[in-house]
């Protein structure tokens, strides 16, 4: 198995062996693609996962009550490569295959603006809403 037979979004623990490959080609975390400021990466996240929001609503996919393990992994220019995700016991009820068409739906037409010279990715819990805001000092 290589990491592109991975598909676009998916369930992690689905395929160990194409996660590990793909979470190899992508070490470089976030935080060091945003020069090691927690804050920035805080602040580089949450832009993501806004525009995740504002995707599901543009679709009418109400995401409201969702927790996630989520492990974002991006291309060198910003683009997403992979979603991977795994539901938590105290979310709403989601299909993995509604999730699925939704997170990879968003991961091909999403880019962000950080970039790096390395792929990267980041690995973390996720609640929709997203209430935080980032504090831009």
């Amino acid at each position: 198995l290589q990491a592109q037979d991975v598909k676009k979004a998916f369930v992690l623990g689905e395929n160990e062996e194409a996660y590990e490959k793909l979470s190899r080609e992508h070490a470089r975390t976030l935080l060091a693609v945003s020069k090691n400021d927690p804050s920035e990466a805080l602040a580089n996240w949450f832009e993501t996962m806004r525009a995740l929001e504002q995707y599901a609503a543009s679709i009418d996919f109400d995401i409201k009550g969702l927790k996630v393990l989520m492990h974002v992994f991006w291309n060198e220019n910003g683009s997403i490569r992979n979603i991977g995700y795994f539901i938590m016991p105290d979310s709403r009820n989601y299909k993995e295959e509604d999730l699925s068409a939704l997170f990879a739906s968003f991961a091909r037409q999403h880019s962000s603006e950080v970039t790096s010279d390395r792929k990267f990715s980041h690995y973390t819990n996720v609640s929709f809403p997203t209430f935080v805001e980032p504090n831009n000092n």
